[in-house]
């Protein structure tokens, strides 16, 4: 009865699809449910979200009303959900699973094991599987050692094929496997393969390695092909990787493998297993999130053709390789010998290409992210260091003050590489307050003419300047490598932002062009338009060299306002790469300034009664004075200055019962220590649920105690050293009294004895009124608390002064709306990291102390600079409307 239930189920689920993801959500969430009535209140929840549901579907969501109604129901589907899950798991543990086995080899049929759970995120999960990987050999070997023989399934023309068969896969045997850095993942892997590889050829058994996703396809077939041709294993085990047809570059793949073989020949023969492919949905929507091209055919067709070449490949490279073939489609397994049923590859829809506006922009294509490099190629990765090379050789940079057509004094001021902090980046002049009125004076003359150039003058010198970026990009990414310490994907990705925001904000100028629709009436005409508010200061950070000073003056730029830009002491450099791109894109010289400098040339800038916009990024402190500053009208000043501040935030975490952990530990350790937790959207709190409190710190833990600790130019770096010694000093302070007045959970790996470096730490029990849970550390600590209930994480929440972003992982759509509702913060994310906002898509900024005004990136921001103005016009003359 269970599986004609099951049976119907599914093909009810398969014609509808709001409920087979409401199903497919619940059987996920499931195992993390603590009690029948939980499981109820999880499917209920799904269900609500099922427009039409069935009349079974119906019948549950009445009798979940009462508690002893949630019981039964709970109880009903946990029964279902067990049963479903013995369809497709044959036991619990290999030995379970040996009866099944058995079973198909009686019919006639091999089967190779595969180890569920291979989620890993720490050294002692990766042992874990190596163990249970080694046991399952063990087992397996020693029970079909009794099986009866079975010709057929024992022998081809290649010689003995073993009856034990075990797939691994690479990203289970290492919580290090990076796109960016292939070798960290396959070093740690290597002693835990080469161990299962050998004990396998101990026991006569075959071990197969699969694959995944293509972010781990090189690594794991490097690795594999390397230990396969070291001297003790060239005799064995038979061993085996997979080929995945739906990928457009398998025939290359393929063709390397079997040029291996060739040249290393094995006893027994490697085994190429050709499937179409299980990742299908993952590769397409991760290139379209980063915007690569989809490195999967999108059509099944192509698939399939690919798959019956690939085929034909294979079987005409024998006996340098033993073919498997495995497809649920006959005519692609027709050819084959070994028949294998998987689940095929899928198709879908791609997506166009962008393309670039070029000259006047009146009619721009839509907006769309800048795609940020793809490190997991080896090229890619090959030309970066190509890049800093080049750029070590031109070191230091000069860069001058710069005020309308004067090139000022270029020394005084001096950035260094936080890693190597004797190398100087570059040498910038000095401004002080006669360089700040000489500036304002300049920019309030030239603000007449930029403002009256039409909006799609200004938007083409955006998109020129976006243009030189995309060109130069390499170069711009090595140079925040080197002034700032971002590691390789921070610094690209920060270029890629800084593109975004000019493209995006030169898209929004023609928007405001237009005006706004206003209400009209007979006899009047009535028009809404925006006029630019003058002159602009931009105080910008460092650590986002680019983006971020780029976000702010295209802002100004693009609206009609002149921009005086104030960088910050440590990266003058990237400031002044950025204001010389932006000129010589078309911005008029008066309009664009550059004022390298201390404190006090910012300060001198929001006094100025010039100065009609300021625009802020950084601490809450000097937001907080900049905005008391800027609020006193000197005589002289006939206008109300206007200040758009982000200023940082304290930003938690909420890690409800039910969460995946498997998502949520890498997910809070990058949002952490991602850049040494130099950045305002970093994690600083996590408030998990007392329930699973245990669970996540040691998973979180391990985590931490494996991230890489290193130099900004290594790739493969997460946590890179602090901008200089000042930040140094601060964070160890921090980390000293949470080690004395709670307690130091784990600590990374010892960090290089050169640079401004601060080990990631991990803290708990930590005393609520501690500044270390109350105030913006910027650096690499994180602090667990439990909590609870999701109703005791918002108090907290709702008792921070700072509300910039948060976190939530949860699978209860249930919770997920009450937390949208409840949290306070600008940006909210669920079951996803909670850093890496991108224009377009995320709009950025803060509440409370965190920030004023509009979001960055998104379609309000730009309002910030101009002001509007009505126009009503009397259209009756004489008592005619004309």
């Amino acid at each position: 009865p269970l599986r004609a239930v099951d049976d119907k189920t599914m093909e009810v689920a398969s014609r509808d699809a709001e409920l087979r993801a409401a199903l497919f959500r619940f059987v996920d969430v499931a195992p993390a449910c603590r009690s029948l009535d939980d499981l109820a209140r999880h499917l209920t929840h799904f269900l609500a979200d099922v427009e039409e549901r069935p009349l079974p579907f119906q019948a549950a969501m009445r009798v979940a009303h009462t508690r002893a109604g949630r019981t039964a129901l709970g109880a009903a589907a946990a029964a279902g959900v067990r049963h479903m899950a013995h369809r497709f798991i044959v036991g619990q543990t290999p030995g379970e699973a040996l009866g099944a086995l058995r079973s198909l080899w009686d019919r006639g049929a091999g089967a190779s094991l595969d180890l569920l759970g291979e989620a890993t995120v720490t050294e002692a999960e990766a042992d874990g599987y190596a163990e249970r990987s080694q046991a399952a050999l063990d087992e397996l070997a020693a029970a079909s050692a009794r099986w009866p023989e079975r010709p057929e399934l024992e022998r081809d023309s290649a010689g003995p094929i073993p009856r034990a068969n075990l797939s691994v896969k690479v990203s289970a045997l290492t919580p290090l496997l990076r796109p960016d850095a292939p070798e960290l993942g396959q070093r740690d892997a290597a002693g835990r393969l080469r161990r299962l590889l050998a004990r396998a050829r101990d026991l006569g058994a075959h071990l197969h390695v699969d694959m995944e996703s293509l972010d781990s396809r090189d690594a794991v077939l490097d690795l594999l092909l390397e230990l396969l041709g070291e001297d003790e294993l060239a005799r064995g085990p038979s061993s085996g990787l997979v080929l995945q047809a739906y990928l457009r570059d398998s025939p290359e793949q393929l063709e390397r493998v079997l040029e291996w073989a060739r040249a290393v020949p094995r006893t027994p023969p490697l085994v190429v297993r050709l499937v179409k492919g299980a990742y299908w949905d993952h590769e397409v929507i991760e290139a379209g999130q980063h915007g690569w091209p989809a490195p999967v055919f999108e059509d099944k067709a192509d698939c399939d053709r690919n798959f019956e070449a690939l085929t034909r490949t294979l079987l005409d490279a024998r006996p340098a390789v033993r073919v498997a073939i495995a497809s649920h489609n006959l005519r692609s397994a027709a050819p084959g010998e070994h028949v294998q049923r998987v689940v095929p590859g899928r198709a879908g829809p791609g997506r166009a290409a962008r393309g670039a506006p070029g000259g006047a922009v009146t009619d721009p294509q839509p907006f769309a992210n800048e795609p940020v490099l793809e490190l997991r190629r080896a090229p890619v990765r090959a030309a970066l260091a190509a890049a800093l090379a080049e750029l070590d050789e031109r070191l230091p940079l000069r860069v001058p003050i710069l005020i309308g057509d004067d090139h000022g004094p270029d020394e005084g001021l001096t950035s260094t590489d936080p890693g190597r902090p004797e190398r100087v980046v570059a040498v910038a002049g000095e401004a002080g307050t006669a360089d700040v009125d000489a500036a304002v004076a300049a920019a309030s003359d030239a603000a007449r003419d930029w403002s009256r150039c039409p909006a799609g003058e200004r938007a083409a010198a955006l998109v020129r300047a976006a243009a030189l970026l995309r060109e130069r990009r390499l170069e711009l990414a090595a140079l925040e490598v080197r002034e700032c310490a971002k590691p390789w994907p921070e610094a690209d990705a920060d270029v890629c932002e800084a593109i975004d925001f000019l493209e995006y904000y030169a898209r929004g100028a023609l928007e405001l062009e237009r005006g706004r629709p206003v209400a009209q009436a007979p006899g009047e005409h009535n028009r809404l338009r925006y006029r630019a508010r003058g002159v602009t200061a931009v105080i910008a950070p460092w650590n986002f060299p680019l983006a971020i000073p780029a976000g702010m003056t295209a802002a100004a730029l693009a609206t009609g306002n002149a921009a005086l830009l104030k960088p910050a002491e440590q990266s003058p450099g990237s400031a002044g790469e950025l204001v010389s791109i932006l000129r010589a894109a078309g911005v008029q010289p008066g309009a664009l300034a550059l004022l390298p400098g201390a404190g006090e040339v910012g300060a001198a800038l929001v006094r100025h009664p010039g100065v009609h916009t300021i625009a802020f990024t950084g601490s809450a402190a000097v937001g907080l004075e900049i905005v008391e500053a800027a609020a006193r009208t000197p005589p002289g000043q006939r206008h109300v200055k206007r200040v758009v501040a982000e200023m940082g935030g304290k930003n938690c975490v909420i890690v409800d019962a039910d969460a995946d952990l498997d998502e949520a530990v890498p997910a809070i350790a990058s949002s952490a220590f991602a850049y040494a937790g130099q950045k305002c959207s970093a994690a600083s709190r996590v408030l998990v649920h007392a329930a699973i409190h245990d669970s996540l710190v040691e998973r979180l833990a391990g985590a931490v105690e494996v991230l890489v600790v290193g130099q900004a130019q290594e790739l493969g770096t997460e946590v890179p050293p602090l901008i200089e010694r000042a930040a140094q000093e601060r964070v160890l302070g921090y980390r000293e009294r949470a080690g004395r007045e709670g307690r130091v959970l784990a600590r990374g790996p010892d960090a290089p004895a050169e640079g401004w470096f601060v080990s990631p730490t991990l803290v708990g029990d930590v005393p609520p009124e501690s500044p270390v849970l109350q105030e913006e550390v910027f650096g690499p600590l994180l602090t667990v608390e439990p909590v609870a209930d999701v109703e005791a994480a918002l108090a907290v929440l709702d008792g921070l002064p700072f509300a910039l972003t948060g976190g939530l992982f949860a699978r209860d759509p249930a919770t997920v709306e009450r937390v949208v509702a409840a949290a306070p913060v600008g940006n909210l994310y669920v079951n996803r990291a909670i850093t890496g906002a991108k224009v377009g898509r995320q709009p950025f900024g803060g509440r409370r102390l965190s920030g004023t005004g509009a979001q960055a990136g998104g379609p309000d921001y730009l309002l910030q600079f101009v002001d509007s103005e009505t126009i009503t016009e009397n259209t009756v003359r004489h008592g005619l409307a004309v």
